[in-house]
């Protein structure tokens, strides 16, 4: 059984590792990327363990950046040796068209979120977007959870946003690049989606629990049970 929120602050049996204004939240997310240096807290100190595993994370995303630059290279260059120039017009059209599907497809993206938060159990889910940060989020309101559902929940919407783009691809592959080009940009910005994934599974060894108070004091807090 999970603890509510009133156990995590006072029963004594949890500590409080980590915790931040949901406009830091970027913050966290580079943290654990390696591409930010550790905070100097409880967090840090009980994580620092694993900086190895952050090293070779943030290697990992680094390489992932350099080869969506290459993907990028291809698309926007390396067609014209491929395809007429009529063609490679048109595959300018679509790749536009790609970049500027992205934005209403974060729409869907952070819906689908909130349907599996409501999976797990949410009782009130919400949606926000933070200019700080320039990223939109979805969050469960005063919902306990544990870093899998968390993973869970994270690993939802790159799922079914890229099952659905391979199918149109299969289905439409006149407009191969535009599929092509939605599918780059959103597995890029999975990226934050893919840190959550990683933090619980370098954590499996203990137990943790989250919870996001979005509508009160704007924060997001990580326990473990001591």
């Amino acid at each position: 059984m999970k603890p509510t929120i009133q156990d995590l602050h006072e029963s004594g049996q949890y500590r409080l590792l980590e915790s931040f204004k949901i406009d830091d939240m970027m913050q966290f997310l580079l943290r654990e990327m390696g591409m930010a240096p550790a905070k100097q807290s409880l967090a840090a100190q009980a994580v620092a363990k694993t900086s190895r595993q952050k090293g070779k994370t943030g290697l990992g995303f680094a390489l992932f950046f350099i080869a969506s630059l290459a993907f990028g290279w291809l698309v926007g260059t390396g067609i014209a040796k491929w395809v007429p120039i009529d063609t490679l017009v048109d595959s300018g059209t679509q790749f536009l068209v790609g970049i500027l599907a992205f934005f209403p497809l974060i729409t869907v993206h952070e819906f689908i979120h909130g349907l599996f938060f409501k999976r797990i159990g949410a009782p009130r889910v919400g949606y926000g977007w933070s200019w700080k940060g320039m990223m939109a989020y979805a969050y469960a309101q005063n919902y306990v959870m544990t870093l899998r559902e968390v993973a869970f929940v994270a690993l939802m919407p790159f799922t079914f946003i890229t099952l659905g783009l391979v199918a149109a691809w299969l289905v439409w592959p006149v407009y191969a690049v535009t599929w092509a080009t939605l599918l780059f940009v959103h597995t890029f910005g999975c990226m934050g989606d893919f840190v959550l994934i990683n933090f619980w599974r370098k954590n499996q060894h203990r137990t943790m629990f989250t919870y996001d108070d979005v509508e009160g004091e704007r924060k997001t807090y990580f326990f473990e049970r001591i």
